[in-house]
């Protein structure tokens, strides 16, 4: 395990129940996020602030799924509200592709920020009809 159920109530101020699996789950969508998500082994190589990002970016994405209750059920609910965030299937295009890999926005930024890890995320240069002549984009 990357840390405890008491580490976890210290840092978030809270309790919650069926800690170890909770965890696994959040660090199974975390590596899904990030590919070169450390190992618990090296995770004590790293440097000090690099850790304690991992393991808030755990933490938050625990609470995230405990919140959202996606570790006991997500299969009836339609929609998760965070703050001024909502996600609802209705607002999907096409097929239904359900909620299950949502990720805490909190999590994803402390990832990022550490700039260790590849987020999976693309720009497309808005190109103009001259790029295509030229190569350029």
């Amino acid at each position: 395990m990357y840390s405890t159920v008491e580490a976890y109530e210290i840092a978030m101020g809270e309790s919650i129940d069926k800690y170890p699996l909770r965890e696994k789950v959040a660090v199974a969508k975390l590596t899904e996020y990030a590919f070169q998500f450390p190992t618990e082994d090296e995770l004590g190589t790293l440097p000090l602030s690099a850790q304690e990002n991992i393991l808030y970016a755990i933490y938050y994405q625990i609470k995230f799924d405990s919140d959202n209750d996606l570790l006991d059920d997500n299969g009836n609910f339609t929609s998760v509200t965070i703050g001024n965030f909502q996600y609802s299937h209705n607002s999907t295009y096409g097929a239904n592709r359900g909620v299950n890999t949502l990720y805490s926005n909190t999590a994803l930024i402390l990832l990022r920020e550490l700039g260790l890890f590849d987020n999976k995320v693309t720009v497309k240069k808005r190109c103009s009809w001259l790029d295509g002549f030229t190569w350029g984009c």
